[in-house]
């Protein structure tokens, strides 16, 4: 079980290659700080960076369920915050 969490933690670095993943293709968190950040922090700030954006999405999500918003809109809230978090994201997924 501790591999994969190992691995997700390498995809970012320089070996992602090795994984044949672009994450500057993804349409999701990931793919948006990568273009935005990639060149310029280290991998480890990059996946804090996205990390830490996942969990705001999640709290953002949480609180709208507090709010006691209708359904469908509720579930449109989690459909996007799933999609947007998800890891690995290509545009044909």
């Amino acid at each position: 079980m501790l591999p994969y969490p190992l691995m997700l933690l390498h995809m970012n670095d320089q070996e992602r290659l090795t994984f044949h993943v672009s994450p500057e293709n993804m349409p999701n968190i990931r793919g948006f700080f990568t273009l935005l950040l990639g060149a310029f922090v280290s991998p480890l700030a990059l996946n804090l960076t996205i990390a830490a954006v996942s969990v705001g999405f999640f709290v953002w999500a949480t609180r709208a369920k507090l709010r006691l918003l209708p359904f469908d809109l509720y579930f449109s809230i989690l459909l996007l915050v799933t999609i947007l978090v998800s890891f690995r994201l290509l545009l044909h997924d």
